[in-house]
């Protein structure tokens, strides 16, 4: 993604669990997690939910029809602690990120920041830069939306099939296919 910027936030190593459960301790020890109804979504949520038991934070699952789930989510004063959701660019810029899915957070970094960057019509290096800036801040003290899992897609084609021009954000572009000759 245009702006993006690699910060060592979450460092990977073996997890301090003592420390996970004291700061676990420090504020909820019931969370409720809302999620969808299908077998992957409650797959994910029991994953979610024995990780958390670990550190002493038991989750209620809560499962809500997949055509309701985004719409309850973003409803202001919603009761809920983890919820998840897919979201993919719509195209190439941080804004379909930071300034969709995002914004509906209560998150005052979020909501100046955010705003800031599209009020003063900043642009090129420098608006890429800010919203780089400003994703490794929510990263850090925020933290309203993490990244889990990105979908991989595979396209097959015969050796006939030539101008095969993958898109990073749309995948193959199909319009751009040719035919080769024997």
């Amino acid at each position: 993604m245009p702006g993006f910027r690699d910060a060592d936030i979450y460092p990977l190593g073996r997890p301090d669990l003592a420390r996970a459960r004291r700061l676990a301790h420090v504020g909820i020890r019931q969370a409720v997690m809302w999620t969808c109804q299908s077998p992957s979504c409650l797959r994910l949520a029991e994953s979610v939910k024995q990780t958390l038991r670990a550190i002493g934070i038991g989750v209620r699952i809560k499962e809500i029809p997949a055509s309701a789930i985004f719409e309850r989510e973003f409803t202001p004063g919603a009761r809920y602690d983890i919820a998840w959701f897919g979201w993919e660019a719509d195209y190439a810029d941080p804004s379909t990120f930071i300034g969709g899915p995002a914004s509906a957070f209560p998150s005052s970094l979020l909501g100046t920041r955010g705003r800031r960057i599209a009020r003063e019509s900043i642009s090129g290096p420098a608006r890429l830069r800010a919203f780089g800036r400003l994703d490794i801040d929510l990263a850090r003290r925020a933290a309203p939306a993490i990244a889990f899992a990105d979908l991989t897609a595979q396209d097959f084609f015969s050796a006939r099939i030539g101008c095969q021009t993958y898109q990073p954000i749309y995948g193959m572009d199909l319009a751009a296919l040719c035919t080769r000759r024997p």
